[in-house]
């Protein structure tokens, strides 16, 4: 794992790296170990929150409209499903899976109510709320 270096007289002979390419390669090993430490954790997490939300649970997310509410219909852990009434399909995985919802909107009462629209999302953009 030496280095070739030729000498004055043109015959390779191997060289002992130097202390501070040992440093900064272990420097370098140790952020690489860092990087994806802080990757698996993220992972982790993302696959926890997918384990988390099912089927009829109320959810909220973000919108162009500000935070949108409504009831999970589906999970898609595996394949794509359309998105009824668009022309969207939404995708999942066992790590990243996606959800069909239900949008509820509120009434004049301000009690939430369910209407005609389901929407698809990744569940990693969803939060889970307390029933609607």
């Amino acid at each position: 794992m030496w280095g070739a270096q030729k000498d004055s007289q043109t015959t390779t002979r191997q060289t002992k790296p130097q202390l501070g390419e040992l440093m900064n390669r272990q420097e370098l090993n140790a952020k690489v170990i860092k990087l994806f430490e802080t990757y698996a954790e993220k992972l982790e997490q993302i696959v926890e929150k997918a384990k988390s939300v099912k089927t009829g649970d109320s959810v909220s997310w973000g919108s162009s409209g500000g935070t949108a509410r409504g009831k999970v219909t589906k999970v898609i852990t595996n394949g794509s499903e359309q998105v009824p009434g668009s022309s969207f399909k939404i995708t999942g995985t066992p790590e990243d899976p996606g959800a069909l919802i239900r949008v509820y909107r509120p009434d004049a009462e301000d009690k939430y109510k369910p209407t005609d629209t389901i929407v698809g999302h990744k569940v990693s953009t969803l939060t889970k709320i307390s029933a609607l």
